[in-house]
């Protein structure tokens, strides 16, 4: 079954980290198909994202997702199984200014 998951990230001025995103439920399997990013306009940027598989980056293969105004589709075939976590790392690069970026991931859930 495909499904959807939103996430919208509020990073605070100066901090990076990582966030759950989303745990597969047990006894299944999910594949990302798609990642949709989108950096509103001032985020200058100046925030920097990936996901991440345990200590893996699996995307964007290589640097980081970053932008103002604009958006990406980032298209792949990444597999988590049943207790595994999506998670995100962020990095806002401004020290005096909370930023944000909204993701939506498309994957096959099993």
């Amino acid at each position: 079954m495909k499904i959807t998951i939103p996430y919208h990230l509020t990073a605070s001025a100066g901090d990076s980290g990582f966030e759950t995103i989303f745990t597969v439920p047990a006894g299944k399997k999910i594949t990302i198909l798609k990642t949709q990013i989108k950096f509103p306009s001032g985020t200058n940027g100046e925030l920097y994202l990936a996901l991440y598989y345990g200590n893996t980056k699996v995307a964007p293969y290589t640097g980081y997702w970053v932008g103002d105004d604009w958006a990406f589709v980032d298209e792949m075939s990444s597999t988590y199984q049943g207790g595994d976590s999506i998670v995100l790392y962020y990095n806002n690069t401004n020290t005096t200014e909370n930023k944000e970026a909204y993701l939506l991931i498309t994957a096959e859930l099993e």
